[in-house]
């Protein structure tokens, strides 16, 4: 029923995974948003998973709608080929004046 031409890639990086609860944790957040249609995991590397989305909305509205899950911190990008990148908090509760969100 989707039409894909609608249908957008984009490449997400997210960083500060520590641990496989953690790495199942961030991926399933991600997959349960209602903008996602697909996730792919491509690598996995010290403490970061690099995916690709398939979505029908933009790359602004991908930040906004993924970062509204408290785990999930827009962060800048710190890789070439990468379109967004994301910082996973375990602990929400807990804030850090280095990872405030970018507007």
């Amino acid at each position: 029923y989707k039409n894909k031409n609608l249908e957008n890639q984009f490449s997400v990086r997210i960083n500060n995974v520590n641990d496989l609860s953690q790495y199942t944790r961030a991926v399933h957040a991600i997959e349960q948003n209602p903008a996602i249609d697909n996730v792919t995991v491509n690598n996995m590397e010290d403490s970061s998973i690099d995916i690709t989305v398939t979505t029908a909305t933009d790359l602004d509205n991908l930040s906004r709608t993924l970062t509204q899950n408290e785990h999930l911190i827009a962060t800048t990008n710190s890789k070439k080929n990468v379109d967004l990148t994301l910082r996973w908090r375990a602990d929400p509760s807990q804030t850090n004046s280095n990872y405030k969100q970018q507007a």
